[in-house]
């Protein structure tokens, strides 16, 4: 039994034979822009290193759902030339949910509110003013190059009203 337990030591614990690799500090969502509090790291096999995540790069997200706790695969982190534009919303505050936060997905409506102009888009950043009737925050999403000038549209044509996913917030 000691002598396995010293292997295992061994093959985690040796400095020639682990590299360090982000491992997801919670569950993050597909679009979610990486940030080093996202990630702990943690250290895996030295011939295992180079399928993940050794550093989170300056404005990468990733292009599926990462699990509380799971190695972040490089596979799964796309950087700003690949298609994705940040689009900043203003919205007033009583037209949006009170709890959005970084890493929600959210549907955007125009204001005939037939349909979303943008569906399951994931929230960047959101900036509140002192919360007061009439006020308006601004709210950054990332989106496929493809949905920007649609999602613009509907911004200049009046307000919007954004949707959150439960579960996402």
């Amino acid at each position: 039994m000691a002598a396995s337990a010293y292997a295992g030591l061994v093959l985690v614990g040796g400095d020639d034979d682990t590299r360090l690799v982000a491992v997801a500090a919670r569950d993050l969502p597909a679009g979610l822009e990486v940030q080093a509090g996202d990630v702990v790291m943690a250290e895996v096999p030295a011939d295992r290193w180079a399928e993940y995540l050794a550093e989170v790069p300056p404005s990468s997200e990733l292009s599926r759902p990462v699990g509380a706790g799971e190695f972040i695969p490089r596979d799964a982190v796309v950087g700003a030339e690949d298609g994705q534009r940040l689009v900043a919303v203003p919205v007033a505050l009583e037209r949006m949910p009170p709890e959005l936060e970084r890493g929600t997905q959210i549907d955007v409506w125009s204001a005939d509110g037939v349909e979303p102009v943008l569906h399951r888009a994931n929230v960047v950043r959101v900036a509140r003013p002192d919360e007061w009737s009439g006020a308006t925050a601004t709210i950054v999403v990332s989106v496929a190059a493809g949905d920007v000038s649609g999602l613009l549209r509907a911004i200049r044509g009046g307000s919007v009203d954004v949707t959150a996913y439960a579960g996402t917030t």
